[in-house]
């Protein structure tokens, strides 16, 4: 599929033809409304399976392709190892509840970034998936407020220093 297609479109098993339960045309239905709904969102998310005894990417959406400079469709298949790290190097991922952890993500460009992620278990002892959605780490916010801690000192410096302290531009 052409870069940034959106996922399968997921039509609904026809019942007459099948004999299919409407019950289950109905998940299908909100599966289908899920995926196309989290394929938009403007946040990176992914769903991983385990194989093997590695996370694997088994979706991907579009946001997350753009974090990491690589198709979705070449994302699926990829091991989630390669893609972001725990602090630990591997990332903590519960099969049973929910977890909140800093990793760093490195793209196809070697560009790395640091991501909140939160993992949400969805398979079963047997199954094991994941839906991970990647968010800018928490303490990012007080950047902004970090710098101004850091001017201030800086002002304060300069205003109780006995001699002068200047900056200047070359040229200037």
């Amino acid at each position: 599929a052409p870069p940034g297609t959106p996922p399968p479109d997921l039509t609904p098993i026809d019942d007459e033809d099948t004999g299919v339960d409407p019950a289950i045309d109905a998940v299908f239905d909100a599966a289908a409304a899920l995926l196309a709904a989290t394929w938009s969102t403007t946040d990176p998310v992914l769903i991983a399976t385990l194989e093997s005894g590695e996370p694997l990417v088994a979706w991907a959406n579009r946001s997350l392709s753009e974090v990491v400079k690589i198709d979705a469709n070449e994302l699926v298949g990829t091991a989630l190892s390669s893609l972001a790290s725990g602090p630990h190097g591997d990332l903590p991922l519960n099969a049973r509840r929910s977890s909140t952890f800093a990793a760093t993500v490195t793209g196809r460009d070697g560009l790395s970034t640091s991501w909140e992620l939160h993992a949400q278990p969805a398979g079963g002892e047997t199954d094991r998936s994941w839906t991970i959605t990647f968010r800018p780490p928490m303490h990012d916010k007080s950047l902004d407020e970090l710098l101004r801690a850091s001017e201030e000192r800086f002002r304060a410096l300069a205003e109780r220093a006995p001699i002068g302290i200047f900056s200047s531009e070359v040229g200037l």
